[in-house]
């Protein structure tokens, strides 16, 4: 008996049985049997040649001295399938990949599909065979890849013409590639797994399999499972998800409606009817892609129902074509609507049709050239409701329903995929070079010295910047303090109201009604001076030009400039002048986008999940300078306000964090909503004390400058004297 680790590829198992018959041979073994976790394989030696590995593959090693047996699993008591944990599971659906797969000769989704018909065979077996009898995928002494491979063919078939709705192609795969991936699944009592496990198993592997080639077709589980545990679906609903992807949101409505059922009914056949009944009759999903429609159903076979009314289609066509899929999905039908639709793609006219049938995809009395997917959903939802089925004014979508609760969770599930993304070495650092790397290791009191230096060397690096940002605290406070501001941060609630009368504009995102944003507006209302909106100080504004390659070659109407991006912005000061890269622009536009000193630079695209957009910059260089498209110039009327001081104005707000409130973020980029941006409110006192706040707002930045330029001198001092001492 060979034993190697679970999880080794098909190549490795089959060194592992030429290992094992060397063992064999040496001691005149009569059988061999190779293990990898739940992939088995056992052999007969007595009566073949000693290079036989086919036709001596047996069902299991016999007992009492007799035969080896036909089989090995049978449904009875002492001959059953095994029990296997999640992690298990996940670990045979993977190595079933692997096998099918076979190193990329398969695309990863057709791969998908072939191994999700194997394990739609085994679940119909397992439940298929009657009391006492052999379970038939498995690998019987003496079969042949051809035979197992019929059998579970015939299998296939016989369940496909059962529910045509799930598989409607052949098995592709040899029967070698068959018989290798039931190596891998034959002891698996899969139906047999708690649901909860089972579907975790099979939603880890689906992810883990499609890694980010189908992202957009799983939503975060945890937002799943919060969405349905808020609404509290229960069995006497109709339950639609227009854009159902691998179904998670229909899945978890099953599983609540499961979980109430187990908490309430005594006797098991109650308790499956219950929850059987809903999920067979009152669950319905619609997806565009025809390939993950199939994995929706696969994954809701696996947690034992729920597929019958999950159709393939486009959910933003005429509806009598759905109903031709599936006449059940009616108009207003429904009773319960969860989703999370498409974002950010278009709908042109000239490509759908349909677009023209929709109220949202008008203008007034003119039909839309184009609208936005997610927008159309909206309406889609509203025409399969049973609460409602009309929308009455287009500009204000809120009048025709009562809009209950917004929550704010992007950010963070932003955060928490970047944080995976980057897990399990995705960074592209080799690893084997680092092993490799030989460090030379001076004696011990050496390396003493040498620990002390550098943890003198951050000690004062963050005394520096510690007190660098000191200054740069006192000086936005500064700022306020001068302009008579007094503000006092008020801890954001994490649920609050807010009635119809309150929404303002088309924001309806809990960001722009907290009590941060209000109290910062408030303050700058009572401010001595007079107040002006932003817009009223600006005499131009516009945007950047990117230009065009400037390794094409310039031209007469062509003009090779500097252009500052995103990345020219510093955090907390100015702005640096290095790295800037060069463009070429058309010369007709150059008198748009020329740059002058007194030029206020506003970050009005871009950031991160933890950095929100909106940083200023004051141009303070000559010369001919353009910027890239997601930044906004604005050039200020000197006759009553000085830049510099708007600048520091600016400034200070976004250091107040009123930024977060004027952005948007879709598809993963802020957006600074400029039109609100404009109407911020400034206090605007006397030129000459506008003057003196911008000169000792200036002082402190270059002190604050000054430090941050010791700090880190003094690190990089300490990490040269560390390269002396070992390298010298």
């Amino acid at each position: 008996m060979e034993c190697k680790r679970d999880g080794i590829t098909d190549a490795e198992f089959k060194s592992a049985i030429e290992q094992a018959f060397r063992y064999a041979h040496y001691i005149n073994a009569a059988y061999v049997v190779v293990v990898a976790g739940n992939t088995i394989e056992r052999f007969d030696r007595k009566g073949f040649q000693s290079g036989e590995r086919k036709d001596n593959i047996i069902g299991d090693i016999p007992t009492q001295y007799g035969r080896p047996p036909k089989y090995k699993y049978y449904k009875q008591a002492g001959r059953d399938l095994k029990m296997v944990s999640r992690e298990e599971l996940i670990k045979a659906l993977e190595k079933c990949h692997n096998t099918v797969w076979q190193g990329g000769k398969l695309a990863p989704t057709t791969a998908f599909d072939e191994v999700s018909k194997l394990l739609f065979c085994k679940l119909k077996d397992e439940k298929s065979t009657p009391k006492d009898k052999a379970y038939q995928f498995q690998i019987g002494t003496n079969e042949t890849p051809r035979e197992v491979g019929k059998r579970i063919d015939a299998i296939y078939q016989k369940t496909k013409r059962e529910d045509e709705e799930v598989f409607k192609e052949d098995i592709k795969l040899q029967p070698e590639v068959v018989f290798s991936t039931i190596k891998h699944l034959q002891e698996l009592a899969i139906n047999n797994i708690d649901l909860d496990t089972k579907g975790i198993a099979f939603e880890r592997f689906m992810q883990d399999f499609f890694k980010g080639r189908m992202g957009q077709f799983f939503t975060p589980r945890q937002v799943v499972q919060f969405a349905v545990e808020l609404i509290q679906a229960h069995s006497d609903m109709r339950v639609l998800d227009p854009a159902c992807g691998s179904g998670g949101f229909l899945l978890h409505a099953m599983d609540s409606v499961r979980h109430y059922a187990e908490a309430n009914f005594s006797g098991q056949v109650e308790i499956y009817k219950h929850w059987h009944e809903f999920a067979k009759d009152r669950l319905f999903g619609i997806e565009i892609n025809d390939q993950i429609a199939r994995v929706c159903k696969m994954n809701m076979i696996i947690h034992d129902d729920g597929h019958t009314n999950i159709i393939s289609a486009d959910a933003l066509a005429d509806f009598s074509q759905i109903q031709q899929t599936n006449n059940k999905f009616k108009k207003g039908y429904f009773d319960l609507i969860l989703t999370n639709p498409p974002f950010g793609a278009t709908v042109k006219r000239s490509e759908k049709e349909y677009l023209t049938q929709f109220e949202l995809g008008k203008d007034g009395n003119r039909d839309r050239k184009t609208q936005k997917t997610e927008i159309l959903f909206i309406e889609r939802c509203i025409f399969c409701s049973n609460h409602i089925t009309r929308i009455e004014c287009k500009k204000n979508l809120l009048n025709p329903f009562y809009l209950s609760i917004v929550l704010n969770l992007y950010q963070r599930m932003k955060v928490f995929f970047y944080i995976c993304t980057n897990w399990n070495n995705q960074s592209g650092v080799n690893v084997e070079l680092l092993k490799n790397i030989k460090i030379p290791l001076p004696p011990k009191e050496v390396q003493a010295q040498i620990t002390a230096l550098m943890d003198r060397a951050y000690a004062i690096k963050r005394e520096r910047e510690a007190e660098a940002n000191r200054f740069l605290g006192s000086m936005w406070n500064y700022v306020l303090e001068e302009l008579e501001i007094h503000y006092a941060p008020v801890t954001n609630k994490k649920c609050f109201a807010v009635y119809l009368e309150q929404i303002q504009g088309k924001r309806i995102d809990p960001k722009k009604y907290t009590e941060a944003p209000t109290g910062i507006l408030n303050a700058i209302k009572h401010s001595k001076y007079n107040l002006y909106k932003l817009d009223d100080l600006i005499i131009k504004s516009f945007s950047g030009e990117w230009g065009l390659d400037p390794t094409k070659g310039q031209g007469e109407d062509t003009l090779l400039v500097k252009v500052l991006r995103n990345t020219n912005f510093e955090n907390q000061l100015n702005i640096s002048y290095d790295n800037v890269a060069k463009r070429l622009i058309k010369r007709n536009k150059l008198s748009a986008v020329v740059l002058r000193k007194g030029d206020i630079l506003v970050e009005k695209s871009g950031g991160s999940p933890t950095q929100p957009v909106g940083r200023v910059a004051l141009f303070n260089e000559e010369g001919t300078y353009t910027f890239s498209n997601f930044i906004r110039c604005f050039r200020v009327n000197e006759a009553i306000c000085k830049p510099k001081f708007l600048f520091c104005y600016l400034k200070s707000i976004y250091s107040l964090n009123l930024m977060e409130y004027l952005q948007n973020q879709t598809t993963g980029i802020r957006n600074l909503i400029m039109e609100e941006y404009l109407d911020v409110l400034v206090p605007l006192p006397p030129l000459a004390v506008q003057n003196q706040i911008a000169e000792s707002v200036q002082s402190r930045m270059n002190q604050a400058q000054c430090l941050k330029k010791e700090a880190v001198k003094a690190l990089a001092e300490a990490k040269e004297q560390v390269d002396r001492i070992l390298f010298a």
